[in-house]
């Protein structure tokens, strides 16, 4: 459970500011930062922008190399992750703050700003992948992947952090814009079901949310089986076992190596 943890919050706002990270792995009280970006937008316009890598004491793993196209060289000469992040708190301020799906991105804050500066990190922020969901309640996939090809939206450099936060805007412009057409805010906001869950997540919560990430192997060797079965959607990754975690960050590697995805919301 994280203390002082921010709310996520139902609202389609126009000041806000957009994060992005890039990581070494799934597990915010274990992996690592590697990138960090932030665009602050006021009433709808991008007034300012942060960008920077942190270094490592290890080498990047070669499936977040494949994914991010983060390379060791490129990360030669970055500042340590203390002195990054110190500066991106000073640029995100007390600001509400967006991501596409959240939770990864503010558990691993909350976990840094604990571990370096003994704090929380406690912005309320707003998850677009439940505007997703609302914007678009007949797909069935909503990653911003998704959602670019869906919308033919030209990006660049996808998984880089910066680039990302470009993308998430444009997406959010055209969600929102969506949505307002249909309802007004009033009407948007019952669009939530609501009710209590775990506080490390929030206190209002979507029951359409939900983090895919506890799966396990079935059948490997079974000729036309599917071979994985999420088991939860519901659960953090920091709080499995360790066991389970490890079960879990495998399977999710295999998936992002194969292709797969998960059956209800497209994820990985």
């Amino acid at each position: 459970m994280r203390e002082h943890k921010g709310q996520s919050l139902i609202d389609l706002p126009n000041t806000y500011t957009l994060i992005d990270l890039e990581t070494t792995g799934l597990n915010p009280k274990k992996d690592s930062i590697i990138e960090v970006a932030a665009i602050r937008v006021i009433e709808g316009v991008a007034k300012s922008t942060f960008s920077e890598f942190a270094s490592l004491d290890f080498p990047v793993p070669k499936l977040i190399v494949k994914k991010t196209g983060i390379t060791d060289e490129m990360l030669a000469g970055a500042r340590e992750k203390d002195f990054v992040l110190a500066d991106f708190f000073d640029f995100v301020g007390d600001s509400l703050v967006m991501a596409h799906n959240a939770h990864f991105d503010i558990n691993f804050l909350y976990e840094s700003s604990m571990e370096i500066f003994g704090e929380p990190f406690s912005n309320d922020f707003i998850c677009t992948l439940r505007i997703a969901r609302k914007a678009y309640p007949s797909e069935r996939y909503n990653k911003l992947s998704d959602i670019v090809e869906r919308e033919g939206i030209v990006i660049k450099d996808s998984h880089r952090a910066l680039a990302d936060c470009e993308t998430l805007k444009k997406v959010y412009d055209i969600m929102k814009e969506r949505l307002l057409q249909e309802y007004d805010m009033d009407s948007y906001i019952d669009l939530f079901p609501r009710r209590h869950i775990y506080d490390d997540c929030s206190s209002l919560y979507d029951e359409d949310y939900h983090l895919c990430i506890v799966c396990k192997v079935k059948d490997m060797g079974s000729a036309g089986s599917d071979p994985f079965s999420v088991t939860s959607h519901n659960a953090l990754i920091a709080d499995l076992e360790d066991e389970q975690r490890k079960l879990s960050q495998g399977v999710v590697e295999i998936m992002i190596k194969t292709g797969l995805k998960c059956s209800r919301c497209g994820g990985v």
